[in-house]
């Protein structure tokens, strides 16, 4: 799947609260079954996952969502890029999805938002 046509299949959701206006967070959610959170690095966005999205919705849902101000999400000024702020989203990303946990997988910067989940929100991770 090209650039193009990843962009085209991913649906975007506005979520209140993490700053003083909704931030907007494009992702893409297929499959079924348990769900699996991808989140990437810095500096790429979830397209890096293209290759097995497909092959791991046989089995999963797979949600991968792009960090603020990474690939199709806000990237406005003032917002907060840091690995809290990241994580916050994604606890919010996983409320307004009703996800009340998920297997999570992070590469470079989606790591440490996965590890800083693990240990202060473990019981949003499994």
């Amino acid at each position: 799947m090209n650039h193009h046509d990843f962009i085209d299949r991913q649906k975007h959701i506005a979520l209140d609260g993490i700053a003083p206006f909704p931030v907007k967070i494009a992702y893409t959610d297929v499959g079924s079954g348990p769900p699996l959170l991808l989140m990437h690095g810095i500096p790429t966005w979830s397209y890096l996952y293209h290759l097995v999205i497909d092959r791991l919705a046989k089995t999963h849902r797979v949600i991968a969502p792009d960090f603020i101000g990474h690939g199709s999400s806000d990237k406005r000024d003032g917002l907060d890029r840091s690995l809290l702020a990241q994580r916050d989203m994604i606890l919010a990303f996983m409320d307004a999805l009703s996800l009340p946990s998920a297997t999570v997988v992070g590469l470079d910067t989606g790591g440490g938002v996965a590890l800083i989940m693990g240990v202060e929100n473990g019981d949003r991770v499994s």
